[in-house]
């Protein structure tokens, strides 16, 4: 869990109009941006043809989301545009830490206090050094996607299709480059 929120973070931080990853994050932790909000959103985003994050900003100025929800999805919004400019001065990874603090991610898990939640933490910190192996963010959510492609192969009796970079390491009976 903790590794796909910090991924989905990282890929609103690199594109803000990734509706899925910004659907995971915008209430984790709880900012009080409730189901009937992210419906509006969607909407509103699909028939204006919109980012959910450029709907976003669209619904608030126009005063359609209000209260509590507007206050934390402005808050989330200018923090996204904080970080966006901090990647131009600081490393990538240092980014990525101060968005999984100041967004209140990693508070969240201590705040838990159970074992569990301490290792969340660790996995956290991890991957935050995982980060400092790549040149920046695009090519780390690259690696991941290539990975993640790989762990999804199965050994049916059947063609494998991939790319040469996902075979990497694999071990098959057969293997055509055409």
């Amino acid at each position: 869990v903790e590794i796909k929120d910090t991924l989905a973070y990282i890929r609103v931080l690199v594109n803000p109009g990734d509706g899925l990853a910004f659907e995971r994050i915008v209430n984790t932790p709880k900012r009080g941006v409730g189901m009937a909000t992210l419906q509006e959103i969607h909407l509103f985003a699909r028939n204006n043809n919109l980012s959910v994050v450029n709907a976003s900003a669209e619904l608030m100025n126009s005063g359609q989301i209000k209260g509590k929800a507007a206050q934390a999805l402005a808050k989330l919004l200018n923090d996204f545009k904080n970080w966006q400019e901090q990647l131009k001065s600081m490393p990538h990874w240092q980014v990525v830490d101060n968005l999984l603090v100041e967004s209140g991610y990693i508070e969240m898990w201590k705040n838990e206090g159970t074992e569990e939640a301490k290792e969340r933490v660790e996995n956290i910190k991890e991957l935050l050094r995982a980060l400092e192996d790549f040149s920046d963010l695009p090519e780390y959510l690259e690696h991941v996607s290539l990975i993640s492609d790989a762990d999804n192969i199965n050994d049916d009796a059947k063609v494998n299709i991939m790319t040469m970079h996902a075979a990497k390491g694999l071990e098959f009976g057969t293997v055509f480059l055409p």
